[in-house]
């Protein structure tokens, strides 16, 4: 799991240049994600990695690599 792994779908939903997204890119500041995006970002990584993200976890979401952690933390979780 690496952020070529959700890269596509924040492009897509963002439309932006899958090549412009770093794991260090902010998804409000500098991709210009609004609320609205980041939900349809996070139900897209749910649906595509089968797991579940917390209002909590969303909360703390700000960055491509975020969403990465987020779904390795969680896949880590359901194997326990």
């Amino acid at each position: 799991m690496d952020l070529d792994d959700i890269r596509p779908i924040i492009a897509d939903v963002l439309r932006v240049d899958p090549r412009e997204i770093t794991s260090r890119s902010r998804l409000t500041v500098e991709l210009g994600a609004d609320s609205l995006d980041l939900y349809q970002i996070m139900v897209k990584t749910e649906e595509q990695f089968g797991i579940h993200v917390t209002e909590q976890e969303f909360s703390r979401i700000y960055t491509a690599g975020d969403i990465v952690r987020l779904i390795i933390k969680n896949r880590a979780e359901a194997v326990k």
